[in-house]
């Protein structure tokens, strides 16, 4: 059940390694995929949103019945581009019996809202995505052991007259 006055809830973020999970998500194959892996926290309130990966990127889920049944979703992922700046994955629930319905699932969220769309094969392949996107967000990025160390720029003049650079 969608919350109809917040179609996301604004300043929501999940701690490092773990991720808000919508409560109609408890109980389901993608909750039970998180065991062990990563924490889920369980919260009503999220709006539209599925899941918070972190306070900049949210998950919305399509499930196979969503696509076959109807266009139910397409409301859901425009209330969502319209409410929010935050960036939205959305993931498509692809299976035989879906996959007809793909292609224009596809054209809408990418072409039209310009949101990323990841397919998946089953709840079980989302949890471990979601798994996998968690630990991403929640890498320290701007670290590379391997890159090279300059010197400050303290010791740059010198450098440079050194080769006959400088004056």
């Amino acid at each position: 059940m969608d919350d109809v006055r917040t179609p996301v809830r604004a300043g929501a973020a999940a701690p490092y390694g773990q991720v808000l999970v919508n409560e109609k998500w408890r109980g389901s194959a993608i909750a039970q995929g998180f065991q062990g892996k990563i924490k889920p926290i369980f919260e009503d309130g999220l709006g539209l949103v599925d899941f918070h990966l972190s306070n900049q990127t949210c998950v919305l889920y399509i499930s196979e019945t969503d696509m076959v049944v109807g266009n139910s979703y397409k409301r859901k992922l425009v209330r969502f581009r319209k409410a929010t700046s935050l960036r939205g994955i959305v993931l498509v629930e692809k299976t035989r019996i879906s996959e007809q319905y793909f292609q224009s699932v596809q054209k809408f969220v990418v072409l039209e809202l310009g949101m990323t769309l990841l397919p998946v094969a089953s709840q079980t392949e989302a949890s471990q995505l979601l798994i996998q996107l968690v630990h991403e967000e929640s890498k320290e990025h701007g670290h590379n052991p391997f890159a090279l160390i300059w010197p400050s720029r303290l010791s740059w003049p010198w450098f440079s007259r050194s080769l006959g650079l400088g004056k």
